[in-house]
């Protein structure tokens, strides 16, 4: 049985993880918080282990390289549409020694190159919407319910109508595991502040075959 690291001991190391190089504003570009990466992993790793995962709009590789020191992870997938983001992902994969067990592919998480019902778990911080992309996240969701077989652990920004939209759009019933704050740097003109606080919900949603189960 696999002993889980600490949510701290986990944060600690995410936190050395490196970040985009040129963060793009269109694709909202910027490192998932420490704290909440450890705790997405942990979250997964109490509901699978071991498991097959995937991450959609993997970035840098960060959710991937947790879920990798949770001990859980004998294969993992990142699905990311930024050649730059996925060149980065697989560097710090490789220095860290967990590429033998992770892919990156580029491509849209919108349509994932997976099969239905492929992977145990999905992982995932997507875009908020903060612009023209608004949605966005509601469109990863429902996408990765057709290839999870059990949950997805999903990051969105927080409202009081989040839970219903989610239900509403993507038929899933959505259950919050976390809510804290993402750090993000100021790349929109009307920010005013050189570090933002984001209002986040971490939420479950079960895919097509954990429905099924119960």
């Amino acid at each position: 049985m696999v002993k889980l690291p600490s949510l701290r001991a986990l944060a600690a190391e995410l936190s050395k993880y490196p970040g985009f190089e040129k963060p793009k504003v269109r694709l909202e570009q910027y490192l998932t918080d420490p704290e909440l990466a450890a705790r997405i992993a942990f979250e997964a790793a109490v509901r699978s282990c071991p498991m097959i995962a995937a991450d959609f709009g993997s970035g840098t590789g960060l959710l991937l390289y947790a879920l990798h020191l949770t001990g859980c992870l004998t294969y993992g997938v990142g699905i990311e549409v930024d050649e730059d983001a996925a060149r980065v992902a697989r560097r710090a994969l490789a220095e860290r020694r967990a590429l033998h067990a992770i892919d990156v592919v580029v491509g849209d998480s919108r349509l994932p190159p997976l099969r239905p019902a492929s992977v145990d778990i999905v992982v995932m911080n997507p875009p908020f919407g903060m612009r023209s992309r608004r949605g966005m996240d509601i469109s990863f969701l429902k996408a990765a319910l057709t290839v999870a077989r059990g949950s997805i652990i999903s990051l969105h920004a927080w409202s009081e109508g989040l839970l219903d939209a989610i239900s509403r759009k993507t038929g899933c019933k959505p259950r919050v595991l976390h809510v804290g704050y993402q750090r993000i740097p100021a790349f929109l003109e009307e920010h005013r502040r050189r570090i933002h606080r984001v209002k986040v919900a971490l939420i479950e949603c079960r895919g097509v075959q954990g429905e099924k189960r119960g």
